[in-house]
């Protein structure tokens, strides 16, 4: 297939998922359950329904085609992070507002579990902080500019803890916010469970930035 024949396919329907965004979709379970290095190219591009020079069009590289999953993924959760620091309330008691900083930051990563190319992303967010890969670069280039948001407001309410204390304990919120959705399949999830996975990692987030970043908390 030529590239023009490549180009021509992907605007069809536009109703339909174009051949990128399945690579990717597909991808991202592939990759989830294989690892980079276990994961093949030919498995995904037979299950997508394209031969590999029309996958190649988009992707280069199996590496190149990871990256694209995470940097993917991670577009939608940091739209609504910035959304909700639009949103954050100017006054609030400080419980509330550990709550809603942290709600806002890990909930948009909680609820990409509604998607088998979403659970796919959590899973392999969840591998990076055992076994890491070239995935974690691409993350912490990706979050770097929001999180930097969210770790100022959060060393303004915990001053007593070091910004590298800050970034190690959303680190740690982050890692069990992604591995705890992962341990479910994806259809034995829905929003009424997603919705009280991210008010249960809330409350263990605040409880987990307390102990580790308050001296004076008992």
């Amino acid at each position: 297939m030529s590239k023009t024949n490549v180009q021509t396919s992907d605007s069809d329907d536009t109703n339909q998922p174009s051949v990128r965004e399945r690579l990717l979709a597909v991808a991202a379970v592939h990759f989830a359950e294989h690892g980079l290095q276990g994961a093949s190219q030919r498995a995904i591009q037979r299950e997508v329904g394209v031969n590999p020079g029309a996958a190649n069009y988009y992707f280069r590289s199996k590496e190149a085609l990871y990256i694209s999953v995470i940097e993917n993924a991670l577009q939608p959760i940091l739209e609504a992070r910035r959304e909700h620091l639009k949103a954050l309330p100017d006054s609030t008691d400080f419980p509330s507002r550990l709550r809603y900083l942290l709600r806002s930051y890990l909930g948009p990563m909680v609820r990409e579990a509604d998607t088998q190319a979403g659970h796919g992303y959590l899973r392999i967010v969840g591998a990076q902080f055992s076994h890491a890969d070239i995935a974690l670069d691409a993350m912490e280039k990706t979050v770097a500019e929001v999180r930097e948001l969210y770790v100022d407001l959060l060393s303004k309410m915990f001053p007593a803890a070091s910004r590298n204390r800050i970034y190690e304990v959303l680190r740690i919120c982050v890692s069990l916010s992604a591995t705890i959705p992962a341990q479910y399949k994806p259809e034995n999830l829905n929003k009424a469970k997603i919705a009280a996975m991210v008010e249960d990692m809330t409350e263990i987030s605040v409880l987990i930035f307390q102990r580790l970043c308050d001296p004076a908390h008992p």
